[in-house]
């Protein structure tokens, strides 16, 4: 996630989207022919450099070409990196249930691996040479827009802490809650109906965007997902549950992809990389709380450790608060 705009300013956007494409595709198909251990760690480390590239390029371009306008493109565009997490394990387990072996779900994204690859051959994008790459000239410039730079580094970081946890703990928590009720199967849809939520939930953002406020629709969506998150782990029906899981993915969904867009506002220069910061920070949250969570549950009840996923939302609403009335975290 850290090179990809000294990658995209290098070699520009298009050789950027075919080599983490194919390198993703080679990735996938080697793992499963890993020879030992070694190998297949090495494997996984390498295709995941090739997957963080994928993931943060298209808004690295968003970020740039769109400027502070770009809250709508980007949940519009998030909108599908919600839809392949949300059918990616059910093709999965599809695959299981037919009798397919374990490495039926890595070969799967191949192909639209290569569609992406082939893609990038005709896309018409632009040439973006001017993205400033990760030094320490160009992080003094970001000081200089400390307010909203480490702001939204600080949001991100808090929005991914919650999210992750969602999605490590949430299955585990439902089928030991509810052990006669559900099987390990119907616990682990608890994540496509959360990422069902965000799907929807992105698809409706990038509308609602243009008529209300982003601080402000950060702030209703955080708080109303607080509450959620709260208290759906304290819900005494697995159905209920589900569909509380469900409809704070609606919450979660716009969150995301607003708040990296703020990084559009340093214009096309700084944009690219500041978005990729602030990408990264969101795996500083994802490597944090879910432990903590775990850990937190040896101690006091289970429901009550899930109960903390909603505290970083909320003081994500606290900060986002703060900086809007500081005038700093709002698009120009």
């Amino acid at each position: 996630m850290l090179i990809v705009s000294d990658l995209v300013r290098c070699v520009g956007p298009r050789r950027a989207l075919l080599f983490s494409s194919v390198g993703v595709s080679l990735g996938l198909g080697l793992i499963p022919n890993a020879s030992d251990y070694a190998t297949l760690l090495f494997l996984f480390l390498l295709t995941g450099v090739f997957f963080g590239v994928l993931v943060t390029l298209p808004g690295v371009i968003v970020s740039a070409v769109m400027g502070a306008q770009s809250g709508e493109t980007m949940n519009f565009v998030y909108s599908f990196f919600a839809l392949g997490v949300m059918t990616a394990p059910v093709a999965a387990g599809e695959m299981f249930i037919r009798g397919w072996s374990w490495w039926g779900p890595f070969l799967l994204p191949i192909l639209p691996a290569f569609f992406v690859a082939a893609s990038a051959l005709w896309l018409d994008l632009p040439s973006m040479k001017e993205p400033s790459g990760l030094s320490l000239g160009v992080l003094r410039e970001l000081w200089r827009e400390r307010g909203l730079f480490i702001g939204g580094l600080a949001a991100v970081l808090l929005y991914v802490a919650s999210e992750a946890t969602v999605g490590f703990w949430a299955p585990k928590y439902i089928s030991e809650t509810f052990p006669a009720q559900v099987g390990l199967a119907r616990a682990s849809r608890v994540l496509t109906w959360f990422w069902a939520g965000l799907t929807v939930g992105r698809m409706a953002s990038a509308p609602i965007l243009k008529i209300v406020k982003p601080t402000r629709f950060l702030i209703i969506l955080t708080i109303a997902g607080t509450l959620t998150t709260g208290v759906a782990p304290h819900i005494g029906s697995p159905v209920l549950m589900e569909w509380a899981f469900a409809l704070a993915g609606v919450w979660y969904a716009g969150v995301y992809p607003t708040l990296v867009s703020f990084s559009g506002r340093l214009g096309p220069k700084l944009a690219p990389l500041a978005f990729s910061l602030m990408t990264a920070s969101g795996q500083v949250g994802a490597i944090t709380l879910p432990p903590t969570v775990g850990y937190a549950a040896v101690h006091i009840p289970f429901a009550w450790a899930m109960s903390l996923t909603a505290l970083p939302l909320l003081a994500l609403a606290v900060l986002v608060g703060v900086l809007d009335a500081r005038g700093i975290f709002q698009p120009s």
